[in-house]
């Protein structure tokens, strides 16, 4: 193994590391969007149909 398989290798790494970084920033920023989502819907309902 020489030191250009070292470079490789370290740079797959590098790219998994980014790519899971950034499906997880996906996932929580759609998570973000629908919670608020939800909490502006729930707030619409209220004015809408106010609690009896």
């Amino acid at each position: 193994m020489d030191e250009s398989d070292l470079g490789l290798e370290s740079n797959r790494m590098m790219q998994d590391q980014w790519y899971s970084l950034a499906v997880r920033s996906i996932k929580t920023s759609f998570q973000d969007i629908l919670k608020t989502y939800d909490m502006e819907s729930e707030k619409l309902a209220a004015t809408r149909y106010p609690p009896a």
